[in-house]
């Protein structure tokens, strides 16, 4: 059976593998996809652009995929 919905051990175990990735960045925009999904563009010096990907209650990740603003 496939997993729908993060758990506070998800969230605890993702959050934890990102502070590292995400220290010291900072968001140079942010975009919303649809009513759940937001993805903040962030620049840490020396690194190329770093795409955070949120979805309320499914996903929380780090992309280098650039999706489609909707503008």
């Amino acid at each position: 059976m496939r997993k729908k919905d993060f758990s506070s051990f998800d969230i605890a175990a993702v959050i934890k593998e990102l502070k590292t990735t995400l220290a010291q960045s900072r968001v140079n925009n942010i975009y919303q996809l649809d009513e759940k999904t937001v993805i903040f563009k962030l620049h840490k010096t020396g690194t190329p652009p770093i795409r955070l990907v949120m979805e309320a209650g499914r996903r929380l990740h780090v992309t280098s995929y650039a999706e489609e603003n909707p503008a």
